[in-house]
């Protein structure tokens, strides 16, 4: 979550420059059209953070009602051609939701922005 840009940033951008223009003098329709740009900036990664910080929580939840599975539920082993365990699956009904939840757990963990460690 810290390292979601700050939706407000472009507006602090667009009250800088307007300072900065009226010091040099920039024609008033420019800084206008500067606070514009920057102020749809803001609402796309406003959007854009509402949407990610909704997205964990789906996945969490996800998650929580994946975890009374386990991943042997969705799997069997047995030999392979060359003698080697090989896995097949045997999935059935939910079963296999705990490989959904098990792969959901891996990208949670490698994603720094849902809190994971990259």
């Amino acid at each position: 979550r810290a390292r979601l840009p700050d939706p407000e940033l472009p507006l602090r951008w667009a009250a800088w420059f307007e300072e900065q223009g009226d010091i040099v003098g920039l024609p008033e329709n420019h800084c206008a059209r500067y606070r514009s740009q920057r102020e749809q900036v803001a609402a796309v990664w406003a959007n854009n953070q509402r949407t990610l910080l909704t997205t964990e929580e789906h996945i969490a939840a996800l998650d929580e009602w994946c975890g009374e599975f386990s991943e042997d539920n969705c799997f069997e082993e047995d030999e392979g051609d060359s003698g080697r365990e090989a896995t097949s699956p045997r999935c059935s009904g939910t079963a296999c939701a705990s490989g959904v939840a098990s792969l959901l757990r891996r990208l949670l963990r490698r994603c720094p922005r849902l809190g994971g460690s990259a």
